[in-house]
């Protein structure tokens, strides 16, 4: 202070969960001797460890920050199931697999100040729904999620239909990094805090299981479960830093995806075209904002704006 003394003040956040509230408290302690500042300082933190809460100096950069981080994204393969088959059924016990529903593979986070976004996997700086915008199911299911006691953040991979986010897979959740985990041991993780969809009609996480090599060609276009994902059971997650190792997804379906060029979004829906092409085609996108871009899309199922298809 300009009088040379020292001032002890507290901002809350967030406290008790009460999102985004606020609570400032500017002069708890004033003195003119600065190690008596540093002695009410411990006392305060000494009361709040006693109280439940968690203490981190802002200078130790606590994992909770992760979430604010730049991430890249490992793009999937498509294989042919008939293809897949012939290469892996005698190594059938590798594998876990995840029935994967219409929507748009994205990036989900939620930061340690509970603020909600679902972020382009192709530049996931692009936020495709922001936090006052991501409502229905989604926003319930990240709100419980996030009101958890002592949550501070997550980065998750996730299909997003527009209401309902059906999650995949995930590199940071709580105070746990995932990143360097196997799969069989990120999806273990998960689960502690994400309860299995209801045979995937519902937000919650994909349930991941064994299936006999006869099964992965249970999928459909046309029908809810569009395409699987495949992952062994040691592979790395998807979304990465810099610097990180990472394993891509195979996809597994009836048939090679159809391949377009997005040109713009606007209001859920995406213009279209096929390379060579000047034909525009229309189909459903959960991007509420109006966008031009070029982006490379693959498309699992019907492409209009009535029925739903997979995109990643």
């Amino acid at each position: 202070m300009t009088d040379n003394s020292y001032t002890v003040s507290r901002v809350t956040y967030n406290c008790r969960l009460e999102v985004n509230s606020v609570e400032h408290k500017p002069s708890l302690f004033v003195s003119t001797h600065k190690h008596l500042a540093h002695e009410q300082i411990n006392i305060m933190v000494t009361e709040l460890e006693q109280d439940g809460f968690d203490v981190t100096d802002q200078f130790e950069a606590p994992l909770c920050t992760i979430a604010r981080l730049g991430w890249n994204f490992h793009s999937p393969t498509f294989v042919h199931n008939i293809k897949f088959y012939g290469v892996n059924h005698p190594k059938a016990n590798e594998f876990l697999f995840q029935k994967v529903p219409a929507g748009v593979q994205v990036m989900v986070m939620v930061d340690d100040q509970g603020k909600l976004s679902i972020n382009d996997l192709e530049d996931t700086f692009h936020i495709l729904v922001s936090d006052e915008k991501v409502n229905g199911n989604a926003r319930l299911f990240l709100e419980v999620l996030s009101q958890q006691d002592g949550f501070r953040s997550c980065v998750l991979e996730a299909v997003y239909d527009g209401q309902n986010l059906y999650v995949t897979d995930g590199s940071y959740i709580h105070d746990t990094d995932l990143r360097k985990m196997p799969f069989e041991k990120r999806y273990e993780t998960l689960s502690m805090y994400i309860g299995n969809t209801q045979k995937n009609k519902v937000c919650g996480l994909i349930k991941a299981e064994h299936l006999p090599p006869e099964q992965w060609g249970y999928t459909s276009r046309n029908g809810f479960v569009k395409a699987l994902m495949a992952k062994r059971k040691n592979s790395l997650c998807s979304l990465y830093r810099t610097g990180d190792n990472s394993t891509s997804t195979v996809i597994i379906g009836e048939r090679e995806p159809s391949k377009y060029e997005c040109v713009k979004t606007n209001k859920g829906i995406a213009i279209l075209r096929q390379e060579g092409s000047k034909k525009s085609l229309t189909i459903r996108y959960p991007e509420l904002g109006d966008r031009m871009m070029l982006k490379s899309l693959q498309v699992i199922g019907p492409v209009n704006t009535t029925e739903p298809a997979f995109i990643f």
